[in-house]
């Protein structure tokens, strides 16, 4: 699976690179439980969105954790 990857850090994009925890799960391949817990365990680091519970990951942070940089 080919995964596209926008190296931009610009935070003004940000709707465009940032990933649910299904979405995110999706392209690594495991669980939400899975994702959770590498969130929780401060292997992956996500965003907290403001005013809310619900979390973001960066498309590009994803990639990195995944090809293990």
């Amino acid at each position: 699976m080919m995964i596209e990857q926008n190296d931009s850090d610009d935070d003004a994009d940000d709707s465009h690179n940032l990933l649910t925890i299904t979405e995110a799960s999706r392209i690594a391949g495991v669980s939400t439980a899975t994702l959770r817990k590498w969130i929780s365990m401060g292997l992956l680091p996500a965003r907290q969105m403001p005013g809310s519970r619900w979390r973001r990951i960066r498309r590009g942070v994803l990639i990195a954790f995944l090809r293990g940089e």
